[in-house]
């Protein structure tokens, strides 16, 4: 299966290496082929000392869990998406979030699906009838059934 990882999930264990998000993802990692939008290396980059701060890593700590947590997952560039799947994606997102715009075009991009933690998103998604969008409960399922 291939799998958008949304950027909250990435701080998510970036915050807590060993909490419930990464049980599910490192496995997940294994088993399915992991994509992030690069706009999530900008996310981390703009809010890196804040992560720090709050995860009380050192700066070491902290860049050897980034490694290992994106280590074998596919990176999508925004500049390589057709203009077409912008525009789609901005259509799902522009009375939503428009942030997520990336993950929405990089999951249209590589026909799969996008992993978020983000409740507004998933509802205001599935209204608009867009089904590829999963949370932590149904990613518990796939690695349960593992």
């Amino acid at each position: 299966m291939k799998i958008v990882v949304d950027s909250n999930l990435i701080f998510s264990i970036l915050l807590k290496h060993d909490g419930k998000t990464a049980f599910y993802y490192f496995p997940l990692k294994k088993n399915h082929q992991l994509y992030i939008s690069d706009y999530t290396f900008e996310e981390i980059t703009k809010h890196t000392a804040r992560l720090i701060r709050i995860s009380k890593l050192s700066l070491l700590e902290f860049e050897t869990q980034k490694f290992r947590l994106l280590q074998n997952v596919q990176v999508v560039p925004v500049s390589i998406l057709p203009n077409q799947l912008i525009e789609k994606a901005y259509e799902l997102v522009r009375d939503i979030d428009l942030d997520d715009l990336p993950f929405i075009a990089t999951t249209l991009f590589i026909n799969g699906i996008l992993w978020t933690g983000d409740r507004a998103l998933i509802r205001g998604l599935h209204k608009k009838n867009f089904k590829n969008i999963v949370d932590t409960e149904f990613i518990k399922n796939i690695k349960m059934s593992l």
